[in-house]
């Protein structure tokens, strides 16, 4: 939960105007104003939902419980966030605490949020993606000095699990931890991403997206050093109860419904009508999963095709497909004819 709020010892159940009821029917007159964000008085749960507030929520706990099972069972503790770039910044502050270091490795070409530690050659170091494949660092690096190596474990060029295997092996050695940045994978490969998939468990992992279903909602999950550090991550919205409870909600449709399947299912479907309809001396689409990337035999193409995509009522951003629970059998026909004809509108200039 967020830091502040540990003092009451209670949970809110809703708020509305100026009081907070707690999951016991306790009304409170709320002087704290959900540290700062309610400058108007909460709105009534039945139209709006209350955001945050003052005393944490009792969705902090449902969320963390419904991750921790079903997400993440091999974690003991989750922090929540509302931005990815806000998960991994916290996995790399925590990291750094945990190990004493003060830097980290990244893959080039590799994103983990906008925030400075990304960029910053005092703070990380970018290596090449076929080494940390390979697990083979520039010698140049003071292994001693790493507190952690940040993984996408899937790009369009994916890591097999014997390599994140390897990779795991080096941290251990070094003393560094292992975080894989799951915030594309999770609940898209499969419901614990990459980790789940491929059965290597980092020490600290960080989702988001798919789990918010629009929602601003995100979350690093781990054992030892979130415990221990875990309350480096504490922002007066981590604690948002819309943003939690469509999490809750989401996962519930995961855990009920083929979501994973389905996806699965219409990717496959686009990656075949894809590769029969739409020539290789065009474009070509890499990797079988519910994100694929467009490799374009002319990438000045690549601008023309979405703009002619879009002219036939499907949007896409041209550098890959991506497939959602909603899509039917029907719309990815429609999807391929769309990208043959495209296709076909771009080769001729028109």
């Amino acid at each position: 939960m967020t830091r502040s709020k540990k003092i009451f010892g209670r949970w809110a159940s809703h708020a509305e105007g100026a009081i907070i009821t707690d999951v016991d029917g306790n009304d409170y007159i709320d002087m704290g104003c959900g540290l700062g964000a309610i400058s108007l008085g909460y709105k009534p749960r039945q139209l709006y939902g209350s955001g945050v507030c003052t005393l944490p929520y009792a969705v902090e706990i449902e969320a963390a419980e419904v991750v921790l099972k079903h997400v993440a069972p091999w974690a003991s503790h989750v922090r929540f966030t509302k931005t990815g770039s806000e998960a991994t910044h916290a996995a790399y502050r925590i990291a750094k605490a945990a190990t004493g270091r003060s830097r980290v490795l990244v893959a080039k070409g590799a994103y983990h949020g906008w925030h400075e530690w990304c960029e910053r050659a005092d703070q990380c170091e970018h290596i090449e993606y076929s080494n940390a494949r390979l697990c083979v660092v520039d010698p140049s690096i003071d292994a001693e000095d790493v507190a952690a190596v940040f993984v996408e474990p899937r790009r369009f060029s994916p890591m097999t699990a014997d390599e994140l295997r390897s990779l795991k092996i080096m941290t251990e050695r070094w003393g560094a931890l292992l975080v894989f940045d799951e915030m594309i994978w999770g609940g898209r490969w499969a419901l614990g991403g990459c980790t789940e998939y491929h059965g290597v468990t980092p020490d600290l992992a960080c989702f988001g997206k798919a789990f918010g279903n629009g929602q601003s909602v995100a979350f690093v999950v781990g054992r030892d050093a979130l415990r221990d550090h875990g309350e480096i991550v504490s922002g007066t919205f981590s604690g948002d109860s819309i943003g939690l409870q469509s999490l809750c909600d989401t996962l519930e449709t995961y855990i009920s419904e083929p979501v994973i399947q389905t996806m699965w299912d219409r990717a496959r479907q686009l990656r075949g009508g894809f590769s029969m309809m739409v020539p290789k001396s065009f474009a070509s689409l890499s990797a079988t999963a519910p994100l694929m990337g467009i490799t374009y035999a002319n990438p000045e193409h690549k601008l023309p095709f979405v703009e002619a995509m879009a002219q036939r009522g499907v949007l896409t951003f041209g550098g890959w497909l991506m497939t959602c629970y909603a899509h039917t059998p029907e719309h990815i026909e429609r999807v391929v004819e769309a990208c043959a004809d495209a296709a076909k509108s771009v080769t001729r200039g028109t």
